[in-house]
């Protein structure tokens, strides 16, 4: 039951976030029409988030995406931290935020489920069953550190070889 609580709060708050960030962007994604700053940090392996096909970090995005982690994180103001429930608070993240994108386009009126998978500008390339590879490798990324932090998932640590001197 927990498994499915975290998911439905994942794709309401995400559900949710969309309809704001459309309020907010309107038929501009990626904050195009924001009086915002904007600079291309090309982090490959954080393509997920920016720098990813052309899409500039925007000032409107760092801030919104570092108020909504702050957010998740206020949970530890009642609960005590450990790596468990961090990898639980970070998997929340990436998985609502993964919800919030994808929910954007079928429920803005100026985009459109049609139109989306029509093919988007900033996600030109590299589609898997129907939607950006990049879902999918956050919805992979949120799946596994979920697992890692259940309680009963053990992970032996790994320890580097001795060497001989």
């Amino acid at each position: 039951m927990k498994h499915l609580k975290f998911l439905i709060a994942a794709l309401i708050l995400g559900i949710v976030m969309a309809l704001f960030e459309i309020q907010v962007e309107g038929a501009f994604g990626w904050g195009a029409n924001l009086p915002t700053w904007r600079v291309m940090v090309h982090f490959p392996i954080l393509g997920m988030w920016w720098g990813y096909q052309g899409k500039p970090l925007t000032g409107y995005h760092f801030y919104l995406w570092l108020f909504t982690f702050l957010l998740t994180h206020t949970a530890f103001l009642f609960h005590k931290w450990s790596l468990k429930k961090e990898l639980y608070v970070i998997s929340f993240y990436v998985l609502f935020t993964t919800f919030e994108g994808l929910f954007w386009f079928p429920l803005n009126p100026a985009w459109g489920w049609q139109r989306f998978r029509q093919g988007i500008p900033w996600y030109r390339e590299h589609w898997m069953l129907g939607l950006p590879a990049e879902y999918w490798i956050r919805f992979t990324v949120a799946a596994v550190l979920y697992w890692l932090a259940d309680e009963n998932t053990k992970v032996k640590a790994f320890k580097l070889p001795k060497f001989q001197k």
